[in-house]
């Protein structure tokens, strides 16, 4: 017989838009863990607590929970991932995160220019400030617990498993669930700019020097 309990969340992975947060959920749910993708924290909703009629550790993965970290419990591990600044960047500029009439522009002009309103007179410029802005938010939040880059996944994975609770994860399952295609979020790139290194901002560049990538 289940029995209905409130339970805050358990654990949050948040990064920047295009940074894995979508293949990362899927991830976690192989090895067991109820994690989805922006399904917790929304430009509309914000769930910290939800009646649950189990134990299985559940959390979000959403890009969108970064401005709502210093709101969390103070039990819940918030991870942050990371994928290689330009591709990241690049992609945030193809699918529009920033200049698109939705109400994820609108979240992003919010949180990122305290203005609802703003729209990028420079869509490559802002991309790569709203990239810098975004992980800084995370940084300053003091929550992280584990700051992970993607392509590091397969070898974090058993520790991050371990960290909510599941030691008793086996290789084989670790496997088959990085098995899962990483390429899950295939919005359409129409980029009219794409940048090469050499146009990234030098803060740009000392940020990803800092978190491992060889710029």
């Amino acid at each position: 017989m289940h029995h209905l309990r409130k339970a805050a969340i358990q654990f949050v992975v948040t990064g920047t838009p295009r940074s894995g947060t979508t293949y990362v959920a899927r991830v976690l749910r192989k090895i067991g863990f109820d994690c989805h993708h922006e399904r917790r924290f929304t430009p509309w909703e914000v769930v910290m607590d939800a009646y649950r009629l189990d134990d299985v550790p559940w959390g979000d993965s959403s890009w969108l929970a970064a401005p709502f970290l210093p709101m969390l419990p103070a039990d819940t591990k918030v991870f942050h991932v990371l994928r290689d600044p330009l591709k990241t960047i690049n992609s945030i500029i193809g699918t529009g995160q920033i200049d698109w009439p939705h109400d994820y522009r609108t979240f992003i002009a919010k949180h990122c220019w305290n203005d609802e309103d703003y729209w990028p007179a420079d869509v490559a410029a802002d991309a790569q400030t709203f990239w810098l802005r975004w992980n800084l938010m995370i940084e300053r939040s003091g929550r992280v617990h584990r700051r992970f880059r993607v392509e590091d996944l397969p070898a974090v994975l058993p520790e991050i498993a371990s960290t909510l609770g599941r030691t008793d994860v086996s290789e084989q399952l670790v496997a088959q669930a990085l098995a899962v295609p990483a390429d899950v979020n295939t919005r359409p790139h129409e980029a009219s700019v794409r940048l090469t290194r050499a146009d990234l901002t030098a803060e740009c560049v000392e940020m990803a020097r800092r978190y491992g990538y060889e710029y």
